[in-house]
C-alpha cells in the first residue's frame, strides 16, 4: 500500500518481486516466533505515521521494523537449529 501510494511504479515492482519472494519464510518466521503481533503492530503505527505526516517517526518505525524481523529470524535460528540450505531444499 505504501509502496504503490509513493507513485514509483518500477520500485514498487521491484519490492513487489521482493515481497512474494520472502513471504513463505516470513511467514515461517511468524508461526515459529512469538513476537508477530509486534512486527504487525508495527505495520499498523507505520501507516499512522504516514498519514498522520509525522516523517521522522514513520522514518523511525520503517528502520526498526527490517530488524525485528532479523531478530525474530536469529532467535529462530537458535531456537531450532536451522541451516543454510545447499541443495536448494531447507535442512534441518
Amino acid at each position: 500500500m505504501i509502496r504503490r501510494a509513493a507513485g514509483r511504479r518500477r520500485a514498487f515492482e521491484i519490492a513487489e518481486t521482493l515481497r512474494r519472494q520472502l513471504e513463505p519464510y516470513v511467514r515461517l518466521i511468524v508461526s515459529l516466533d512469538e513476537s508477530s503481533r509486534q512486527r504487525a503492530e508495527q505495520h499498523s503505527a507505520l501507516v499512522d505515521a504516514i498519514l498522520d505526516g509525522k516523517a521522522e517517526s514513520a522514518a523511525k518505525i520503517a528502520r526498526e521494523h527490517p530488524q525485528s524481523t532479523v531478530n525474530a529470524a536469529q532467535r529462530i535460528h537458535a531456537r531450532y537449529g536451522f541451516q543454510q540450505p545447499t541443495t536448494g531444499t531447507l535442512a534441518h
